[in-house]
């Protein structure tokens, strides 16, 4: 464990599989490259400011912190592998991209609401761990419910439906 902020300013290369973990917030501010799993425990924000996975995609990422903030410039991608976001809250400005792999996200406390969507969001989904903790045994698609043109539909559009066939 470290102190209360950990910030990379300079580009990350890794070498090997890396974990970092802070009772404080962890900031990168620049590129993280290399084809191994990096693991980041924040007691604090997570802040995404540069490219992770730029050039060289990462075999996996994960993190853990009260807040995962992913700023518009920033990104996380890995080589068709897992991308596990726990937070309570998350914002993602940028793109997370797993290529053919799964993404979680998955709240830091348990009972917590997970919203997609937001204040700025035409429309809101807001769900519990429970209600996302589904196991399917074949493929299949979200349905969106039927929606009117105007006005915008609201997360109550979604409460009783069953979303998969």
């Amino acid at each position: 464990m470290f102190g209360n902020t950990t910030t990379f300013n300079d580009a990350v290369t890794l070498s090997a599989d890396t974990t970092i973990t802070d009772v404080g917030d962890v900031n990168f501010n620049n590129t993280v490259n290399g084809a191994y799993d990096l693991t980041v425990n924040s007691g604090g924000t997570l802040s995404v400011g540069g490219l992770i996975g730029d050039t060289a995609k990462l075999a996996s990422f994960a993190a853990t912190a009260d807040t995962i903030f992913i700023a518009s410039a920033g990104s996380i991608a890995t080589a068709n592998s897992a991308i596990d976001l726990t937070a309570d809250n998350v914002s993602i400005g940028g793109a997370v991209n797993a290529g053919s792999a799964i993404i979680t996200s998955a709240p830091k406390t348990a009972g917590q609401l997970i919203d997609l969507g937001g204040a700025d969001a035409v429309c809101t989904l807001d769900l519990t761990d429970a209600e996302l903790n589904l196991s399917l045994q074949a493929p299949c698609a979200l349905e969106a419910p039927a929606l009117a043109a105007s006005p915008a539909p609201t997360q109550s559009a979604w409460r009783g439906r069953t979303p998969f066939p």
